[in-house]
């Protein structure tokens, strides 16, 4: 969404596309929020593995857990409704002893709404202890809540916290919020 923002302003551009590692995604700007659609990401249901407990430190177990993508892709942990994510300790890169996979933290806040989640998004492995908002987490989790939630509005309690947004549809996702420039980098014109 970040860089579909910089482009639209620079080029002064209400929408766009952008390739992204090989596949075309169309963005928009709907009022203020920025827009992509992504095709959709199954989600496969798993057990939830047994390091889970210690390495995030939680005394709560999630509830269900599901695969994304390949052996590299995301795992998906749920915990019960209301749970107080900010609670978990974020992994260090010991991580990679158990999984390749980064991690998804999510529950639902129906007490806020309809769609209403939170989530926190781990990938130590990678280089990234927690990120502070994560479309890409959105584009899963959508397709994850797609039995019991249409769309999304998901908070990411990261320290510096960020609202998404996720419209699922069996073909698609559309993932949206948006976008407050924290850090300018200039584009190179050449």
């Amino acid at each position: 969404m970040a860089a579909s923002h910089a482009w639209m302003s620079r080029l002064g551009r209400e929408a766009l596309t952008l390739v992204m590692q090989g596949s075309q995604v169309d963005s928009w700007r709907s009022d203020e929020e920025i827009w992509l659609r992504f095709s959709a990401l199954e989600t496969r249901s798993c057990e939830v593995p047994a390091w889970v407990r210690d390495m995030l430190a939680t005394a709560t177990n999630p509830v269900s857990a599901a695969h994304s993508g390949e052996s590299s892709g995301y795992l998906v942990l749920q915990w019960p409704d209301n749970f107080d994510l900010r609670s978990l300790t974020p992994p260090d890169e010991t991580l990679a002893r158990y999984t390749q996979r980064a991690l998804i933290c999510t529950t639902a806040r129906p007490e806020v709404g309809a769609g209403a989640i939170e989530l926190r998004y781990f990938a130590p492995q990678y280089g990234v202890i927690e990120d502070a908002a994560t479309g890409s987490a959105m584009r899963v989790l959508a397709s994850y809540w797609s039995s019991r939630f249409d769309c999304l509005r998901g908070y990411q309690c990261s320290s510096a916290g960020g609202q998404l947004l996720a419209r699922w549809a069996p073909h698609c996702v559309e993932v949206g919020g948006i976008c407050v420039a924290t850090n300018v980098m200039a584009v190179n014109d050449e």
